[in-house]
């Protein structure tokens, strides 16, 4: 799962917090993009499990390495 840290009516943290206390998807891996830089939503983010925090901007080719990392690598017939 990829999420904005910023949304509404909740923000990524609370998502988050969602999805791993649901039976079915507290396994998924989780990924949620920010602005932010300050150490509170790092800590908060890991205290709640999740798996990677990537700061914007980034680039198409930061986000599918970092997708790879944690999925293993894409081939094209799973995006399609």
């Amino acid at each position: 799962m990829i999420s904005d840290w910023t949304m509404r009516p909740i923000d990524g943290y609370e998502l988050l917090k969602h999805v791993r206390a649901n039976e079915i998807l507290c396994t998924t891996p989780f990924f949620m993009m920010t602005t932010e830089r300050q150490a509170s939503f790092l800590v908060k983010a890991k205290q709640a499990s999740l798996n990677h925090l990537i700061i914007k901007p980034f680039t198409p080719a930061a986000l599918r390495e970092l997708i790879e990392s944690i999925c293993g690598e894409l081939q094209l017939q799973d995006i399609v």
